[in-house]
């Protein structure tokens, strides 16, 4: 339990919420759990009889084709102290996929039987809120990836990028500062790191960004990257679909009236 305690003791662990975490520890149908490097901690096809907190240490989601015998992973999603692994799972857990949660370095996690995570629920906001927030920013996630589903990684980081900059400032330079790591982003518009890297890439030779350190991309205007997403071949073939389907629910409500 020297872990735990270490755990306890970091600052970043500190609050009203760390302090109801470490509570659940007294009650019963709350346990602490160390896990190690490597080590498969659930497997998000199996029925859950309870929910995972981590509490430090670092957890990657790690999925592989149902059909091979060996796990070949397809995506990889690092989880931080202060996540709930389940949520996470259940996003990004594809039907025809399986998918684990490994220890990617030592850590513990707390582990709260579903009726006590209930009754926390139900008695602590603060609990409430992390896990609302945490569901938001997984639909919104989900959400961009359908809406981004034809769209070329150009298009999508380009479209990505104009969410951030005021119809104002789009004929000025703007600043575009990240909120997450750039492989959380990647994540969100359903690319790979690779991939993400490689569009930053095309656009910076394009001269229609330039990378400053981790979370920093100056736009040279919004409205040349706007140019250069609608010139795109899928963007435009998006865009008809688009056109298509909002007048035939034009026409079809019209008719109704």
């Amino acid at each position: 339990m020297k872990l735990w305690l270490d755990a306890a003791q970091n600052d970043s662990l500190s609050g009203p919420f760390w302090n109801i975490a470490l509570g659940l520890l007294a009650e019963k149908g709350g346990k602490a759990h160390k896990f190690t490097v490597g080590e498969v901690i659930f497997r998000c096809n199996d029925e859950a009889d309870s929910v995972n907190l981590l509490m430090c240490g670092e957890v990657y989601l790690g999925t592989g084709m149902v059909d091979h015998g060996t796990p070949t992973e397809d995506r990889r999603l690092v989880m931080h102290a202060g996540e709930w692994l389940n949520i996470e799972a259940h996003f990004n857990n594809p039907a025809r996929y399986y998918l684990d949660a490994r220890g990617l370095t030592n850590g513990v996690l707390l582990r709260i039987e579903r009726e006590l995570f209930q009754n926390t629920l139900c008695h602590y906001p603060i609990f409430q809120h992390s896990v609302i927030t945490q569901l938001a920013s997984q639909l919104t996630k989900h959400t961009t990836r359908q809406f981004f589903g034809h769209c070329c990684a150009l298009c999508r980081l380009s479209q990505f990028l104009l969410r951030h900059i005021p119809c104002r400032s789009l004929d000025l330079p703007y600043t575009v500062r990240l909120e997450n790591r750039k492989q959380d982003v990647a994540d969100e518009l359903g690319m790979r790191n690779e991939t993400f890297s490689r569009a930053l890439a095309i656009l910076e030779n394009e001269h229609l960004l330039v990378t400053q350190g981790h979370r920093m991309l100056v736009i040279d205007t919004g409205r040349k990257l706007h140019a250069r997403m609608t010139t795109c071949r899928c963007a435009q073939k998006v865009q008809h679909t688009t056109y298509e389907t909002t007048t035939w629910r034009d026409t079809c409500s019209g008719s109704q009236r």
